[in-house]
């Protein structure tokens, strides 16, 4: 798992930080699984989730139920590690049904 904050990769297993949501990955797109933060009003992080799709990468979509911009805030509401990688494994895309749930999930 890519996260795209430092912190929000210490409550993960087996997962690192971009510390910047550009950074350049070299590592086979179908190893991993990127998570941005939940921000669907956001435009510059919709864009990194398209271009990650495009890439081949498979990219975690937040369900709308949710409310909490990241995996920091998430852990602080109470939500427990487990219950949050449970989430991203449901909520884990790729290709075109990527492309589709991103569609509808984005707000701009």
């Amino acid at each position: 798992m890519i996260t795209e904050g430092p912190i929000d990769s210490l409550f993960l297993d087996n997962a690192i930080a971009l510390a910047g949501a550009d950074a350049v990955v070299n590592i086979q797109p179908q190893q991993c699984t990127m998570i941005f933060d939940n921000e669907p009003r956001n435009k510059e992080i919709v864009n990194r989730m398209i271009k990650a799709v495009d890439k081949k990468f498979n990219v975690a979509v937040w369900p709308e139920s949710l409310k909490h911009k990241d995996i920091n805030d998430m852990i602080i509401a109470g939500m427990s590690s487990a219950k949050i990688q449970t989430l991203i494994y449901r909520s884990t895309y790729c290709g075109l049904e990527a492309h589709q749930i991103i569609n509808n999930w984005k707000r701009i």
